[in-house]
């Protein structure tokens, strides 16, 4: 039993550093996805600035084009970017699942760690038990206590 129980417990903590490195990869995907989504927001912020700046102002036709030309530059930069942060939340979906399913695995071990830890002791006890019994039987019945 004690062997199980080393087994177990080695399992568990081949189990527990996988599900630590299923955290931090987890953490720097988040950190990834709220950088792009920052990035995003500025970029936006930045888009409906310069649009709102450009209202109302005449211009010449080249002017227009290049108008239309940056503007949808700008557009292209968002579109690749609302990509990117699609991306990166589901890279961080899939870490977080795989986080999770570490985390249960985790768990587990340690439940069944902690049921042999605690069989094992109830083991001992009763062989020490049954030692004593013996021993008493061996006097004569009669308690060294006493």
């Amino acid at each position: 039993m004690r062997k199980t129980l080393r087994r177990f417990a080695g399992l568990k903590t081949l189990a527990d550093n996988r599900e630590a490195r299923a955290a931090k990869a987890l953490g720097e995907s988040l950190a990834r996805f709220e950088a792009k989504q920052q990035e995003l927001d500025r970029l936006r912020a930045y888009a409906d600035e310069y649009h709102r700046g450009q209202q109302g102002k005449t211009s010449d036709a080249a002017r227009m084009r290049n108008l239309n030309t940056f503007t949808g530059e700008l557009s292209a930069a968002i579109d690749q970017l609302e990509q990117e942060a699609a991306l990166a939340m589901q890279a961080f979906r899939a870490h977080l699942e795989e986080w999770r399913s570490g985390y249960r695995r985790s768990k587990g071990f340690e439940q069944l760690v902690e049921q042999y830890r605690q069989a094992l002791v109830r083991l001992e006890a009763r062989h020490e038990q049954k030692e004593l019994d013996e021993n008493v039987s061996r006097r004569g019945g009669k308690d060294p206590n006493t």
